[in-house]
């Protein structure tokens, strides 16, 4: 008898709804679980087994047996019942909690038993490798050291979940650093997507004229860089601690992106399903907080396809088999500029299809975080904000916990003549703003925030209006009450207007809560 490599002790399982155990036996083995004075019984078919718990509510610790007929019994110990997420996503998403603002200290620090992760291996096959490090893994409690692999945002999420709603949080980390949505869904799930035929295909030629032995290679080659390249940054970072990633850059050079292409590449399309989700499916959770996007910028028009595929995969495998709209929370990209590429517009778009994704479906959140960002480097190390955020969306849209939880939004925009009247959901009673310079992103600033109407208008930044939907200039900003006018000397007859639509500026406008306004653009019927 064997048990699907998540179940450990020290698991979170999750409060009020089924919690399926499951594993591999002997054909016929019978399998016995013992949990909360209840008793279940299954046999193996076709090697395979399962066995759904009742719902259980908040408590713990518990123990489970797990008994095989012909195979012995296993105890699980320290089982907490609480509230289960499922981290997904790429590099920023996995930004480790050590390698984030504070994160040394944060984790020196942290001290909850109650809040636990389990990091899925990132390994690119099912193959016995995986299985070896599968067996190593474990359910990570939030106490000192041991949590400084975690993702930094799925740890400031759970962080302050666990704050308001005072149960056990578990977090299943499932991420990795440069893939594309393509990774995450198997290829029935993109079949109607037509515009990334033609990148599946480039993958599968590549695999199939290159040898096993090609592909090492290269890798050793590839490999041999990144060694170079990190040496290079340590001693940078060695010799001047605060150095910018803007100074990195230009003195060691880009990272070198993107790996060699191979037929067991963690990068292939609809590998990591197999290898990384699958294996956790269908674990029973509450919902999903993603953070993915940036590595397909170069199907940026297209993404919202890609974004729902993922999200309609998930959703359906961890439903047991169930139409069921699991929440789901995505988090919009932040502001993000390479030195010399500053006008290329992949990540407005991206930012703009993420919006439409989010509008479009039911059970959804949507973390705005448009006023974090560094620029010349897409790995910004405040996870606090993202992570805060994403929990706010979980916390006033599934758990009904807050009520002032959601960004501002633009609702209505009319062109009056010379000027542009927006009005906004979502204030909470008053448009604030935060000083800013022309450079400096506000995320971290909450301290110089005032209510809006005290900013002289040029203050108020990241407001552009056009007279032909095409040359944007920016606007001032006139704040009455809880809309704004726009006006610009340089357009007499605005016809569109637009927030935060950039690769990389400043945006400082804010609700009465803290939370920024959501990037947006609209134009009227151009003449």
């Amino acid at each position: 008898m064997e048990l699907a490599a998540v179940f450990k002790e020290g698991m979170v399982l999750q409060q009020n709804g089924i919690n399926r155990i499951w594993g591999r036996a002997g054909e016929g083995e019978k399998i016995e679980i013992e949990f909360l004075d209840k008793h279940y019984l299954t046999q193996a078919d076709n090697g395979e087994w399962h066995i759904d718990l009742e719902p259980a509510k908040v408590g713990g610790p518990y123990e489970m047996t797990v008994k095989g007929s012909a195979s012995g019994e296993v105890v699980f110990k320290d089982i907490l019942v609480g509230e289960v997420w499922f981290a997904g996503g790429q590099s920023n998403m996995e930004l480790e909690l050590q390698n984030s603002d504070d994160g040394v200290s944060v984790c020196e620090n942290a001290d909850n038993d109650w809040i636990r992760f389990y990091n899925v291996p990132k390994h690119a096959m099912v193959d016995d490798e995986l299985i070896e490090l599968e067996k190593s893994t474990c359910w990570k409690k939030a106490c000192g050291m041991q949590i400084a692999d975690v993702s930094a945002v799925a740890f400031y999420f759970a962080k302050k979940l666990y704050e308001v709603l005072q149960v056990p949080i578990g977090i299943i980390d499932c991420y990795l650093g440069g893939t594309s949505a393509t990774c995450w869904v198997p290829e029935e799930s993109l079949s109607d997507i037509s515009e990334v035929s033609g990148y599946i295909d480039e993958w599968k030629e590549v695999i199939a004229s290159k040898s096993d032995e090609q592909y090492e290679a290269q890798m050793k080659d590839y490999n041999a860089r990144v060694d170079e390249w990190n040496a290079k940054v340590e001693k940078l970072r060695a010799d001047d601690p605060d150095i910018s990633w803007e100074k990195i850059n230009e003195a060691a050079g880009s990272y070198p992106w993107p790996q060699p292409k191979g037929a067991s590449s963690l990068y292939r399309p609809f590998g990591l399903y197999e290898s990384m989700v699958r294996r956790v499916v269908p674990y029973g959770i509450k919902g999903f907080i993603y953070y993915q996007a940036e590595e397909d910028r170069s199907r940026a028009a297209c993404y919202a396809k890609l974004n729902q595929a993922v999200i309609d995969c998930w959703r359906e495998d961890f439903s047991l088999g169930e139409k069921e709209d699991i929440p789901f929370i995505i988090t919009q990209l932040p502001m993000f500029a390479e030195k010399g590429n500053e006008a290329i517009d992949d990540f407005e778009t991206l930012r703009m299809q993420q919006e439409q994704v989010f509008l479009q479906n039911d059970n959804m959140g949507m973390a705005v975080i448009i006023d974090c960002g560094e620029y010349d480097n897409v790995h910004p190390t405040d996870k606090e904000t993202p992570g805060n955020r994403l929990a706010l969306q979980a916390l006033g849209r599934f758990y009904g916990k807050i009520e002032r939880f959601d960004n501002m939004r633009a609702r209505e925009v009319n062109f009056c003549n010379d000027v542009v009247i927006v009005a906004f959901d979502n204030t909470y009673g008053e448009l604030r703003a935060r000083y800013a310079d022309a450079h400096t992103l506000t995320a971290r600033y909450e301290e110089t925030e005032v209510p809006a109407k005290v900013l002289p208008s040029e203050k108020i930044l990241g407001f552009e209006i056009s007279g032909d939907g095409t040359h944007f200039y920016p606007a001032k900003v006139l704040v009455v009450g809880e809309k704004i006018k726009l006006s610009c000397d340089s357009v007499k007859t605005p016809k569109a207007v637009r927030y935060g639509v950039t690769e990389y500026g400043v945006v400082n406008l804010y609700n009465a809560v803290g939370l920024p306004l959501a990037p947006f653009i609209y134009a009227s019927k151009l003449n």
